[in-house]
């Protein structure tokens, strides 16, 4: 007995786009909801190892990091689900070309906040230190971290070059326009 449900994952519909397109975009289109199933099995299907890992999320191109994937359906859809709903915290740290404004207390959070695509968008960040560089712009790179509360496209980096005027360093797309970077700037050796 016992009253214990088991929950039971309808099968997605997933879209896997052809080669050359970036995998780091999302392809589900499915609203896929978790249906109640008094019986006492869980549709084994869901648990069974899939032929290969999926994403459960995106990660820009240039963008280093973690990455989460899961081997199961009903892991990936419970994963996506809690990126989906913002229930995951994600914290980037970057340099940056330039010295972020901040007030006294150099390890308080800010708040970056506007409009992306016709969206709002939501960061917060804190510089963590800053060091000379005699290529770096007003000779000062600043080491930041990122808490983006939105997940609008290339949100920090657009955010970091167009609101503060510091792009992030070896960033080709939003780099200042005016300025030559030797080939060893571009991949971030300052």
């Amino acid at each position: 007995g016992g009253g214990r449900k088991n929950v039971r994952f309808a099968l997605p519909y997933i879209l896997t786009p052809p080669p050359p397109l970036s995998s780091s975009s999302s392809t589900t289109t499915a609203k896929d909801e978790p249906s109640q199933d008094n019986g006492e099995q869980n549709n084994k299907d869901d648990d069974y190892a899939l032929s290969r890992p999926e994403t459960c999320h995106r990660l820009d191109k240039p963008t280093s990091g973690l990455l989460v994937v899961a081997k199961t359906k009903s892991a990936v859809q419970y994963l996506s689900k809690q990126f989906e709903h913002r229930l995951v915290q994600k914290t980037y740290t970057a340099i940056v070309d330039g010295r972020l404004p901040s007030n006294d207390n150099i390890s308080s959070w800010q708040l970056a906040e506007t409009m992306l695509d016709d969206k709002k968008a939501i960061t917060y960040w804190k510089a963590l230190d800053h060091f000379p560089s005699l290529q770096a712009t007003n000779q000062t790179l600043t080491l930041v971290q990122l808490k983006p509360q939105t997940g609008r496209y290339h949100q920090l980096r657009r955010q970091m070059a167009w609101m503060y005027n510091c792009p992030i360093v070896g960033d080709a797309t939003y780099r200042h326009p005016d300025k030559k970077y030797s080939k060893r700037w571009k991949r971030g050796l300052m």
